[in-house]
């Protein structure tokens, strides 16, 4: 695959975790995420000198889109965390961390 095709190719995955990082798709979205890496490893096996300024040009949207990524991520985590503290929350430790009661929390995931 040639360098400017790969990097299209990373751009085209990045979109398409992005679109489904969802509950119901992250199985989808942890396979083009792996997708991501093999073809990121194919460029990094290669030689620098055969890239052009455009191919620097694809690898700042590929940066911007894995940026982009990390947000949703970070997003979906906190809602998680967030969600569990209102749900479960039993204070906070001496250190600042939210305490869950394990027992509650237990019992609601229980089948």
């Amino acid at each position: 695959m040639a360098i400017r095709d790969s990097c299209a190719a990373v751009e085209d995955r990045l979109r398409q975790a992005q679109t489904l990082l969802r509950p119901n798709t992250l199985d989808q979205c942890v396979h083009a995420l792996g997708q991501v890496v093999e073809i990121l490893e194919e460029i990094a096996a290669g030689s620098a000198g055969d890239w052009d300024p455009e191919l620097h040009l694809a690898f700042h949207r590929i940066r911007a889109s894995a940026q982009s990524l990390q947000v949703q991520v970070e997003h979906g985590s906190r809602l998680v965390r967030g969600w569990m503290q209102l749900r479960f929350g039993a204070g906070y430790t001496r250190r600042g961390q939210v305490q869950l009661d394990e027992f509650e929390a237990g019992r609601n995931f229980e089948a």
